[in-house]
This record gives structure tokens, sequence and C-alpha cells, in this order.
């Protein structure tokens, strides 16, 4: 399914329908709450459906088409966002806006027999059952809600390896401005608050959030332990975490982290992180890399 804006606007009363149906009412409590009769509450719903493409489209799915439409108001919880995996938000988007079990598949990057017990876990890690309530936390928590137009921006400087201090420069505003952005996306990726910036690319990479940009740089060769500190380098956000997934002491962390980075030519870190997805050396790292490169240079 393909969320689109829609072909002609809502007039005010579908919009104050959609807004109830996104506040999680069915057809009964809004018609109540709008002293309307059931029938007349869904001659909206398929008006708004008709005007958002929805047609057909079970409940869910059409919440996720109202709000990713701008039609009403991002729903608000008191509720703390669950610490979830990069999978899972790609899975997360995915039951957010297909039916299918097979296009959930494709979009998520599963197989189709492994979709209900990873659905069956992210629901688990959400708190919920019902899948209309997982796409209404995940407009509340910002996860399914599109990045703004200055989000994306950051984004797109974030890929070319740009430091808060130089993304400041380029929205020619403080660093504060560029910090602040910087903090919505970790909190719409469920990073850590200060998660270091490769972490945080990686996760807006692998939930299709961003494409990496193609590269004419060549695969360098890699070792089992620099594939090894690569990962940890994307997915660790502490110190300690970073080193055990490596294999290595903390103090030596930085030096082992400064080496990879002159073997790959990247200019720093966060952009290592990046070429490694255009390389596809990231997100699924294979064990016979090492080997397979070796063998063709």
């Amino acid at each position: 399914m393909t969320i689109t804006l829609p072909t002609r606007p809502l007039n005010e009363t579908e919009k104050a329908v959609a807004a109830q149906l996104v506040a999680g009412l069915g057809v009964h409590t809004i018609a109540a709450q709008m002293s309307l009769s059931p029938s007349t509450v869904r001659g909206y719903l398929k008006a708004v459906r008709t005007k958002l493409r929805c047609h057909g489209a079970p409940q869910h799915l059409l919440v996720h088409a109202i709000l990713s439409a701008g039609q009403a108001p991002t729903p608000v919880t008191s509720s703390p966002a669950p610490d979830v995996s990069p999978e899972q938000i790609k899975l997360w988007h995915a039951l957010a806006s297909h039916k299918l079990a097979l296009d959930v598949a494709h979009a998520a990057g599963i197989a189709p027999t492994n979709v209900k017990e990873q659905a069956a876990k992210l629901f688990s890690a959400v708190g919920t059952a019902d899948l209309t309530r997982l796409v209404i936390l995940g407009h509340a928590w910002g996860t399914l809600s599109p990045l703004t137009a200055t989000e994306r921006r950051i984004v797109e400087y974030l890929l070319r390896g740009l430091t808060p201090d130089e993304i400041a420069a380029e929205l020619k505003r403080p660093a504060s401005t560029a910090h602040r952005h910087l903090r919505s996306l970790r909190y719409r990726m469920h990073c850590r608050r200060r998660c270091p910036l490769p972490v945080l690319v990686h996760r807006l990479l692998i939930s299709h959030q961003a494409t990496a940009p193609a590269t004419d740089t060549p695969v360098p060769y890699l070792d089992a332990g620099d594939l090894r500190l690569l990962h940890a380098l994307a997915e660790e956000s502490t110190l300690s975490g970073l080193a055990a997934a490596a294999g290595l002491s903390p103090a030596d962390v930085a030096s082992a982290v400064d080496a990879l980075i002159g073997e790959t030519g990247a200019s720093s870190a966060t952009q290592l992180v990046v070429l490694a997805h255009s390389w596809t050396l990231l997100p699924a790292i294979e064990q016979d890399h090492a080997r397979r490169i070796g063998a063709s240079q």
C-alpha cells in the first residue's frame, strides 16, 4: 500500500471522524461521541478511504494513511518509547503499510514464515496485541511519522559524514539547533539520548529512513576482526558495549577505530558506516567476506 496525499481535501466532519479513529475509537463510540448514527460514521469513513485511496484497507492501514497524510493530529502517549531493534522498526513500518503477509515479509526483509513470530516479538516489546494500536503508538513516538523537510536535510548531511557543528553551518543556524534535530532523530530511531552518530546513521539506513549513496570507492580488504569492529561501531552505543562486541579492551577501541577508518579511506566513523552500507557490508556481514574479497584481489 502506498501512502498518498488525498486527491481531494477531507472536509471538517471527515477530519473529525478521522481524528476519532486515530484516537483508537470504534465506529459505535465515534457515533455516540459525535451524535451520529453508526451508518453515517461508516459513510464518512468510506469517503476518507476514497480520498486517501485506501479502498478495502483494514483499519490499521487506514489509520496509518490518515496520519501519514497529515489529516489528523498526531497521537500522544505518556508511555515511554520501547527499546526496539532496527529490524523491528523496519517490520513496524511494513506492518503499518501492507496487508498481506508476503508483502510485509518483503518490506521487512524477512522470510514469510517468520512474519508471525517476529510480529509477536514486536507486539510484546511495544506492549500491545492490536495492529491499530501498534500504528497509533508508532506515530505517537515518531517511529512511523514521516521525517520533516529539515530532518531529511539533517540526514543528508549525516550521510556525508558531517559533524553537528558542520551541519549547523550548512543550516546557517546555531549548533544548538542541529543538536535539537539530532535529538529528535535519535528519539524517532529509538536510540539512546546521546548515542554516537554512527549508530544513529546505521538505524536510519537499516529502517529505510535513508538510503546509502552509491560510491566509486572499492570495497577494502577487511579481516574478521575488522568486520567485528565495524559491526560493533554501527550497533553499540556505549564504549563498553563496543569493546565487548569487537573483542577489544576499552582502552584499545579508539586506536582500533582510527586504524579501521584509515584502512577504508573514510573521513570519520560516521562516513565509515555509510560506506559500509554502500558496500553492503552492513547490515549483514557474511562470515566468508574476508576470504572472498581476498581471493578476488
